[in-house]
């Protein structure tokens, strides 16, 4: 799932060169012996001072050396990872650059990383400098800028440069394996549907005779419309409908006229998960053939897969099925919570829906003023799962909460609870309660 971007360069700037504290001192200290051998006569003394001085400017000229077509190449060898793992970055000295060719000092790179990969880093300067950053979070995150910093061998000189090399690093929703027992909880599981991806020669027109050609299978001829038609005639299929989903995500936010307050760390970890969730259940419902559209609060499209089918598919399919997971997860990352946008006011279930899937948060009354109705169209399996931040560690955490409103299974559990665990706890809450 993860993908290389090209290189990019860019040469220093805001080059600093300065004294360190030792340079500083030695230069005190030469002025010094130099101008007491002038005063008291003594040639030692004179030419100690001297020496300190040409080994200062020796430095100086080791420095500018090193200024010397200074600059970076950023690579991101995985540009899209899930939240959590970790991409790999190679950085190099350009090839224009003395200090790649030469060693005439020593230095290290400052990496200004955001809070998402790490925070600041530091990299021994070298001519390559491959480095992995850790995605700690969802979104698209900015490497940021560079800072070389070179001493020249005796460390008096220091060069300070900064590098605007750019570069990011995706954090994909992280993907979770409802297996068939999660997937039977929403109907979507081969028990119920087999798949709904239903194979060659049982589509909705049947059989459609066309002339044979060369090449074709010999078992695949139709003998009864070849003697009708007084020629050679193949059995064509027509494809199949692929059963259709709707995931809505109330991208209110988790706050709002409908709701309390939360924490901004609480809301951000539900509104990830939410995320996560969306992702899981967009994945599982194409790998069982259903043709699913994520919708924002207002009815917006956000991102929708073609169902797959299973088994049979062909290496060239699956990594078309690859890249069309990962262009839709990239769509889910840039999913935005307002808690002031408006819900839809229209009907924006168009086209078939079978199954429609609500995803919010639970800060007091979820999914309230959003008529979910509006987005379910004729779906006869409704189920709506609400999150509420997770209890601090050794707290109770609370059960899963299922409730039937109408043709909705209404479900509430904690954000840190994995889908399959929710699927699992409501099938048991709903059991009881029938009995």
């Amino acid at each position: 799932m993860a993908a290389a971007a090209e290189a990019v360069s860019a040469a220093a700037s805001h080059v600093r060169i300065r004294p360190t504290a030792r340079g500083a001192a030695l230069v005190l200290i030469a002025s010094l012996l130099w101008a007491g051998g002038e005063i008291t006569g003594l040639m030692a003394g004179r030419l100690i001072g001297i020496a300190l001085l040409l080994a200062m400017v020796l430095s100086v000229i080791a420095v500018l050396l090193l200024r010397r077509g200074l600059g970076l190449s950023r690579r991101v060898l995985d540009e899209a990872v899930t939240a959590g793992a970790d991409a790999r970055v190679d950085l190099r000295l350009l090839p224009t650059a003395m200090a790649a060719r030469i060693p005439l000092g020593h230095g290290a790179v400052a990496l200004d990383l955001p809070a998402a990969l790490g925070g600041r880093g530091s990299l021994d300067l070298a001519a390559r400098m491959p480095h992995h950053v850790s995605v700690t979070g969802r979104g698209i995150h900015e490497l940021g800028d560079c800072t070389i910093r070179l001493r020249d061998p005796f460390g008096l000189m220091l060069l300070r440069a900064r590098v605007e090399v750019p570069g990011r690093v995706i954090g994909l929703p992280r993907i979770e394996n409802l297996e068939e027992t999660g997937a039977r909880r929403l109907g979507i599981g081969a028990s119920e549907h087999e798949s709904a991806y239903v194979g060659a020669g049982s589509g909705e027109l049947g059989v459609i005779p066309r002339p044979y050609t060369a090449g074709d299978d010999i078992r695949r001829i139709h003998w009864r419309a070849s003697a009708r038609a007084g020629q050679l005639m193949t059995r064509e299929e027509e494809p199949t409908r692929s059963e259709g989903a709707v995931i809505v995500l109330d991208t209110r936010g988790s706050q709002g006229d409908h709701g309390g307050t939360a924490p901004a760390g609480d809301r951000a970890a539900v509104e990830d998960r939410l995320l996560d969730h969306a992702a899981s259940l967009l994945v599982s419902l194409a790998a069982h053939g259903w043709e699913t559209r994520v919708l924002d609060a207002q009815g917006d499209e956000i991102t929708r897969m073609l169902g797959r089918g299973g088994s049979g598919a062909s290496p060239l399919g699956a990594e078309a099925g690859a890249i069309s997971v990962r262009s839709a997860l990239i769509d889910l990352v840039g999913v935005e919570f307002r808690p002031h946008c408006s819900p839809a006011a229209t009907d924006h279930a168009a086209g078939h829906v079978d199954l429609a899937i609500a995803l919010g948060p639970d800060h007091g009354e979820p999914f309230a003023d959003l008529e979910l109705d509006r987005f379910a169209g004729r779906a006869s399996r409704r189920t709506a799962i609400a999150l509420f931040p997770a209890p601090p560690e050794g707290a109770d955490r609370g059960a899963v909460r299922a409730v039937h409103d109408g043709a909705w299974l209404r479900l509430s559990a904690p954000a840190d609870l994995s889908l399959r665990d929710v699927l699992d706890a409501s099938a048991g809450t709903e059991g009881a309660m029938r009995r």
